[in-house]
């Protein structure tokens, strides 16, 4: 069954899916000149659970714009309506799951941060659970409320979603803004009071450093993405509030990928780090670096017996 739009609702369909196609090819660009670093960085480590939610994000995104070319941007219409709707959902699940696995790295970052502390991670495991928990539950009742169907074919569209209720969608990003704003508060916190007497500003050059300062980066980008996301759906109308949607879950991923790679670079420069207890060291290591056998743990007692670069890192609890 075809549905007739209002030449608004084309010309947003349209603006959206261009969008849509520039973050795919924003997407595909930054995977090959990621990829020989995910070979060299990434493929030789044991799996874990941060190397399971890396490979998550990396390849999710690309399940993701498959199924959002079929959706949106065959040329010929491939999907009936009843087949639109369906797509729908899946991709609708997969968006609120692909950025859930993004924020997963970060929790396990500011996990990390804290020194592995179990109280910490009750904390940070049950913020994250319910916040979750919430935001599937708005993306059902949004589900819910619109309708899909297949588009005419002189619109030059495969599916269209026809409902204007934004809001549920506002307060799924109103949600990862609670989540960024509070962990970013946290790992602020800890940089601040928990490891200042570590010296952190002034082993600017160190691994904990540039945990700590890559971590602040991503906050700040994921931040500005979701504030623009929920302006776009508040002023937004007749579709063109979800201009940004597909566009956000690339770039998120993107994002969690070169953080993640980024760190495992600059623990590759850095083959000593210097420790008193086993606890610091699977902080600054929690999955996020080079496996252990590339990197040589020094007690502080050797330390001057050694060769150390100038960014090596120095902790003490």
């Amino acid at each position: 069954m075809y549905h007739d739009l209002t030449t608004d609702a084309v010309r947003a369909a349209q603006l959206v899916n261009y969008f849509s196609a520039a973050g795919m090819a924003i997407m595909i660009a930054d995977y090959l000149h990621t990829l020989p670093q995910e070979v060299r960085l990434v493929w030789p480590t044991k799996m874990s659970i941060p190397k399971l939610i890396f490979l998550l994000v990396r390849y999710g995104n690309f399940l993701f714009a498959a199924l959002v070319y079929l959706y949106a941007l065959t040329p010929a219409p491939v999907l009936s309506s009843d087949g639109c709707r369906k797509m729908f959902i899946v991709i609708g699940i997969l968006e609120v799951s692909l950025s859930t696995f993004g924020e997963a790295i970060i929790y396990i970052r500011v996990w990390a941060f804290a020194g592995c502390d179990r109280k910490v991670l009750y904390i940070l495991a049950s913020i994250f659970l319910v916040l979750d928990v919430i935001s599937f539950s708005f993306l059902g009742k949004y589900v819910t409320s619109v309708e899909v169907f297949q588009a005419a074919p002189s619109t030059h569209l495969t599916c269209v979603c026809i409902g204007d209720d934004s809001v549920m969608v506002s307060v799924v990003y109103g949600i990862m803004v609670v989540s960024v704003v509070g962990l970013m508060a946290i790992m602020v916190g800890f940089g601040i009071y928990r490891y200042q007497e570590m010296g952190i500003r002034s082993a600017y050059g160190g691994l904990l450093a540039q945990f700590y300062r890559d971590g602040i980066i991503y906050f700040v980008m994921l931040l500005v993405l979701n504030v623009l996301n929920i302006a776009i759906h508040v002023v937004g109308k007749h579709g063109f509030q979800y201009l940004l949607v597909k566009t956000q879950i690339y770039l998120h991923g993107m994002i969690a990928v070169r953080m993640v790679l980024h760190l495992r670079a600059y623990a590759e420069k850095d083959r000593y780090i210097t420790l008193d207890s086993p606890g610091v060291a699977q902080s600054a290591l929690v999955g996020f670096v080079m496996p252990e056998e590339r990197i040589e743990v020094v007690p502080q007692s050797e330390i001057t017996d050694r060769e150390v670069s100038r960014s090596t890192l120095v902790a003490f609890p």
